[in-house]
C-alpha cells in the first residue's frame, strides 16, 4: 500500500492500537515520495504509558522529522535498529525508545518507520529474560550504547566497548 498514504496513518494508528507494548508510531517518507517537495509523516502515539487515548500528530520531536536520527540513520544505512532514548517528543513524559526500520522499493530505501516504547517498560522486559538465577540481559544501540542495564550507571555513560574487559592495550 505504499501508493496509498491515507493506509499510512491506518496502519501507524492500529499499529499503537493493537500493541499495548508500543506507545507511538511514525511512519515517514523521504520528501517529494508523495507530492513534489513535501514531507509526509503519519504519527500516532499514546498520551502516555498508563493512558492509552490515542493522539494524531503532525510533529515529531521538536525538529523537522528528516533531520532527526531514527529517520535519517535507517535512510543512510537501510538497516533497523534501536535509537537511544529520546526526552523531547511532544506529549511524551518519560523517556522512550525507537526501534526503526527503512521501508524500501524497488531496492532504494524510501522511507522509515519508528516504533516508540516506553524506556520503563523495555527495562522490565529485557531485565526479566533470564535464561538461568543468576543471569541476566542488556540491550544496546548499534553503536554498542547501553540502553538496558540492569547496572544504571552504565547506562547511556558507557558502551559494551569501554568497559575494562574490552579494553586492549595499557
Amino acid at each position: 500500500h505504499l501508493n496509498e498514504p491515507d493506509m499510512m496513518y491506518k496502519f501507524s494508528e492500529e499499529l499503537v492500537q493493537s500493541n499495548p507494548f508500543i506507545i507511538g508510531c511514525a511512519i515517514a517518507f523521504k520528501p517529494g515520495f508523495y507530492e513534489e517537495d513535501k514531507e509526509f509523516m503519519a504519527y500516532y502515539h499514546r498520551i502516555s504509558e498508563y493512558d492509552s487515548t490515542l493522539v494524531k500528530s503532525e510533529t515529531y520531536g521538536t525538529s523537522r522529522y528528516t533531520q532527526q536520527l531514527w529517520y535519517k540513520q535507517p535512510m543512510q544505512t537501510g538497516k533497523p535498529g534501536w535509537m537511544n532514548p529520546m526526552t523531547d517528543v511532544d506529549g511524551v513524559t518519560e523517556p522512550i525508545v525507537t526501534f526503526c526500520l527503512p521501508i524500501q522499493q524497488d531496492s532504494e530505501n524510501v522511507g522509515v518507520i519508528g516504533i516508540d516504547v516506553s524506556l520503563n517498560l523495555l527495562s522490565d522486559i529485557v531485565l526479566g529474560s533470564k535464561a538461568s538465577r543468576n543471569s541476566y540481559c542488556i540491550l544496546f544501540d548499534g553503536d554498542g550504547t547501553y540502553i538496558v542495564h540492569p547496572d544504571s550507571s552504565k547506562l547511556f555513560q558507557q558502551t559494551i566497548f569501554s568497559q575494562k574487559e574490552y579494553k586492549t592495550g595499557p
